[in-house]
């Protein structure tokens, strides 16, 4: 099972078929209010503030198309991101930032995961270019790949996700 997420492109050479998944950096801040307001999850305009029940508040995410393989927070990242929670939530003006961290999503070429058999390799499956709902469909995904290496056949519809769509590598 090929599941390299934003790496996943490196094994066109090997396999022979177009992959065309790339990174996506997000970045995310944890913060510590004095006194927490906000005990609720919003999400709005591509911004989310979520509250933990150990009182550090996430807010997020930057969708970085341009970043390749750099994977670090930046100030730009967490002025935007702190621009965007204070439009959602005025009360954490006072909030301190304890964590800013970053990661790598794997974007693909056309918005879709890349699910199922790989063409042409008996016993080759990949799964990866989920992007932002990496961990929402993670279990989902792994049931499909499952089901298919164990019983020859998905559980679901999986033709839109066809790893095989993007063509062979040398067109």
């Amino acid at each position: 099972v090929l599941a390299m997420g934003p790496w996943s492109q490196f094994a066109t050479t090997w396999i022979g078929f177009k992959i065309p998944v790339y990174p996506v950096r997000g970045q995310l801040l944890g913060l510590r209010v004095p006194d927490p307001q906000l005990r609720a999850s919003i999400y709005h305009g591509g911004m989310y503030l979520v509250y933990k029940a150990d009182g550090i508040t996430l807010a997020g995410a930057t969708e970085e198309h341009e970043s390749g393989f750099v994977n670090r927070p930046t100030a730009e990242g967490r002025d935007k991101i702190m621009a965007a929670a204070l439009r959602l939530a005025p009360s954490l003006a006072d909030a301190e930032v304890v964590n800013h961290v970053s990661g790598l999503r794997p974007g693909s070429g056309d918005g879709f995961p890349l699910i199922g058999p790989v063409p042409e390799w008996e016993g080759l499956y990949m799964v990866s270019g989920h992007f932002r709902s990496g961990l929402l469909l993670s279990a989902i995904s792994t049931r499909i790949i499952a089901d298919l290496i164990s019983k020859g056949e998905s559980p679901l519809p999986i033709e839109r996700f066809d790893p095989g769509r993007f063509g062979k590598a040398n067109n």
